[in-house]
């Protein structure tokens, strides 16, 4: 016995979504059949999507209002640029509040395999335009990328951008995470946490 169509098709979009798999997006679909006020919901969000959002000119991240209230604010420490992947890095950063720079989104998530990231789409040009723009100004352009492969290609790549426009750089520091043990640490994260001492 199969399911209809209408959720085995809804199910399939839904496996679209990052890092939903064939089982959850069934399951998803399933809960949004029994449930015709979450679906009523969901629909209602999804059609609000279309004209409530948009790229913010200055940092890239989606925003309601262009400049973001981020780079609106004249508070902001003008001379720190941080370059993140994706809009959840940039709330995710801001959320901790140690930080008061300014913000650039690169706009999709960097795979080393799948070649460039001018390639995959991401702003570097808008980058490179941005710190052009700015310099004078801007003195320090901080690379947030993931400690990976993939977050080590692409900050090259950045260094890279930064270089030809004549600014500095930095990465986020890595080492031992906070309740973390030594024990069971990867060596990876040993050696970091030693050569990156404060």
């Amino acid at each position: 016995m199969s399911l209809p169509k209408q959720i085995t098709d809804l199910a399939d979009v839904l496996r679209g979504l990052p890092q939903v798999g064939q089982r959850q997006a069934m399951r998803f679909a399933l809960a949004l059949v029994r449930d015709g006020q979450l679906r009523a919901e969901l629909a209602a969000a999804i059609a609000a999507l279309g004209g409530a959002t948009a790229r913010c000119a200055r940092c890239l991240r989606l925003a309601e209002t262009s400049p973001c209230r981020l780079c609106a604010d004249s508070h902001r420490d003008q001379s720190l640029l941080l370059v993140v992947e994706e809009d959840t890095d940039l709330e995710h950063l801001e959320g901790t509040g140690a930080y008061h720079g300014q913000y650039f989104v690169l706009g999709g998530r960097f795979t080393a395999s799948r070649g460039t990231a001018e390639e995959q789409g991401l702003s570097l040009s808008a980058l490179a335009a941005r710190l052009t723009e700015s310099k004078g100004t801007l003195k320090e352009l901080i690379i947030a990328a993931n400690p990976t492969i993939d977050g080590d290609t692409l900050a090259l790549e950045l260094q890279r951008v930064a270089k030809t426009a004549g600014v500095a750089t930095s990465r986020l520091g890595r080492g031992l995470p906070t309740g973390g043990e030594i024990e069971y640490a990867d060596d990876d994260t040993l050696r970091e946490s030693l050569q990156k001492r404060g």
